[in-house]
């Protein structure tokens, strides 16, 4: 997530989806680096300090956090959060006898 939000070189005119307009050497050289780890452990190391980096430049400022509690009766059936919509997918919703 962090590249296409904040990766300086994706700034452009329109469709832009690095809304903070943050372009940063430190960042993008920190963003590459990360990037060529083929080691998990270090990888995941890499990014969770880029991502403390780009928090302490305040890049962004979470306005909103949805949270949400889903509730499913004893007989509801097939009722399960959809992976990309968070939310209850009602294609196997059902109801037992």
């Amino acid at each position: 997530m962090i590249p296409p939000l904040f990766d300086g070189r994706q700034i452009v005119q329109n469709g832009n989806q690095n809304l903070a307009q943050l372009n940063d050497p430190a960042i993008i050289s920190a963003m590459d680096a990360a990037a060529k780890i083929t080691d998990p452990a270090a990888a995941q190391a890499a990014w969770a300090a880029l991502d403390l980096q780009v928090q302490q430049q305040a890049a962004t400022i979470p306005l909103r956090y949805s949270k949400a509690v889903y509730l499913v009766g004893s007989k509801v059936t097939g009722a399960r959060l959809h992976s990309q919509y968070s939310d209850i997918s009602l294609l196997n919703v059902g109801v037992q006898q």
